[in-house]
């Protein structure tokens, strides 16, 4: 049957027909004097596909670059975040050692003048209570928890040891 197609399409154009090979490795039949058209439609799929290729290689180039910006960014991001982490441990002691100073030796200093002042044994351990709250609240403020290890075991995991 094969035969006999090939014979009615050389009838028709009057051409011998041929069986070649495309670029793509595929049987394709060719009438003599084609040549030209078939090599011009060749190269015109031979350019669609290294245009699609030379696309598809700027668009990955531009992916790797974006990529590697973005590594960076974080890279610098984890510098940053690490250095301000260091700030605020560097200066956390002057902050908490300015509370200090202002909040609760201000007041030491005010209740020991007015006991001076007034011989009130009762007034001075009212001003002693206020104070050792306001140490307490600006310790707590702090992250620092009084704990009372009275009568317990030491648990290093728990309690720190101070000279």
């Amino acid at each position: 049957m094969r035969k006999q197609d090939e014979k009615k399409t050389s009838r028709v154009s009057g051409k011998p027909v041929k069986t070649v090979k495309d670029f793509t490795g595929k049987k394709v039949k060719k009438r003599e004097g084609e040549d030209a058209s078939f090599q011009s439609l060749d190269l015109k799929k031979k350019d669609e596909k290294n245009q699609q290729i030379e696309g598809l290689t700027e668009k990955l180039k531009q992916a790797e670059s974006d990529n590697l910006y973005l590594r960076a960014e974080f890279e610098n991001f984890k510098k940053r975040a690490l250095e301000e982490k260091l700030a605020l441990l560097r200066y956390e002691g002057e902050r908490f050692m300015s509370s200090l100073a202002t909040e609760v030796l201000d007041d030491l200093d005010r209740a020991l003048s007015a006991s001076k002042e007034n011989k009130s044994l009762e007034d001075l351990k009212k001003g002693l209570e206020m104070i050792h709250r306001k140490a307490n609240k600006l310790l707590n403020r702090f992250g620092v928890e009084i704990v009372d290890p009275t009568g317990k075991v030491f648990d290093p995991s728990y309690q720190e040891a101070l000279n």
